[in-house]
């Protein structure tokens, strides 16, 4: 991310106590992409291991036979998949320190989003499936630290999707917005500087699929994620609404930018709700 969009999302995020990133997600980091070290240091971690292992025996994966070895798992799994899974059972652990109603429905439609996101990028064969499945994941972690601080956020939120740019409202009404928060927090996690920035401006995509004012990786990046967000339904989960305001303003760029027609766009849209449909059915990403 820019010196200047962090400066810009610190000011607004003053006050708002973001969450550590997770030693485990250092210790990773120091030993990648070396499997046996990473199975060694994802096995001082009790609950992860079980994690992968629950996620490698779940119907997802349909193996003949019980995988009991952390280190086969992850072999079987793939270093993308275990990463994606291990940021997303810290991700919730860090945030779901909320008894706010809103927050299992917010919990599920990251989950429904980051597999939208990585879908669609295997579908168009983009080659960017981890930071996709990251983008979708991170994208509203801001939300759980605004319904913390603000106590009336989840009325802000909910009449932010009657709008066409729901972070513009936010900001209007209480002069911060959860995609800096977002942005902020995935940067303090060490994420992809592409998944940080299309966090960033996810809600002023618009302007930035129009006039390309980010390189190509977080505009892709972008792209995916309005898709997904379409394809999870976040305006009616989130939102309460009927309509995805920002859907139908921004639809047309996404095509455009993709080089897609807009009957190509629905397809992957369908394709991404079967995804998430058979994802959940299989019971893998709702265990976390």
């Amino acid at each position: 991310m820019a010196d200047l969009q962090l400066n810009e999302a610190s000011n607004l995020i003053k006050g708002i106590q973001l969450p550590p990133r997770p030693q485990l997600l250092n210790d990773i980091a120091e030993v990648y992409p070396d499997i046996g070290k990473i199975s060694s240091v994802i096995a001082t971690d009790q609950g992860v291991s079980a994690g992968v292992l629950r996620a490698v025996n779940s119907p997802l994966y349909g193996l003949p036979h019980k995988i009991k070895s952390l280190h086969r798992a992850v072999v079987i799994l793939g270093l993308s998949s275990v990463l994606n899974i291990v940021n997303a059972m810290f991700l919730r652990a860090a945030l779901g320190n909320t008894t706010h109603p809103l927050f299992p429905t917010y919990w599920q439609s990251c989950t429904d989003t980051g597999i939208a996101c990585a879908t669609f990028s295997r579908r168009l064969r983009l080659g960017i499936d981890e930071p996709a499945y990251l983008t979708g994941l991170f994208h509203n972690c801001g939300i759980p630290l605004m319904l913390r601080k603000f106590p009336t956020y989840a009325d802000t939120l909910i009449e932010s999707y009657t709008t066409s740019n729901p972070a513009a409202f936010e900001e209007e009404h209480i002069k911060t917005q959860h995609a800096s928060v977002g942005a902020w927090i995935a940067h303090y996690w060490k994420l992809p500087d592409s998944v940080c920035e299309a966090i960033q401006v996810h809600h002023d995509a618009l302007r930035h699929l129009n006039h390309g004012e980010i390189d190509r990786e977080p505009l892709l990046l972008l792209a995916l994620l309005k898709m997904a967000e379409h394809a999870a339904g976040l305006y009616e989960r989130l939102g309460k609404n009927e309509v995805d305001h920002e859907w139908v303003q921004v639809s047309p760029a996404v095509a455009r930018f993709l080089g897609l027609t807009i009957a190509d766009i629905e397809d992957l849209i369908q394709e991404g709700r079967g995804e998430i449909e058979e994802q959940t059915q299989r019971g893998l990403w709702p265990q976390f």
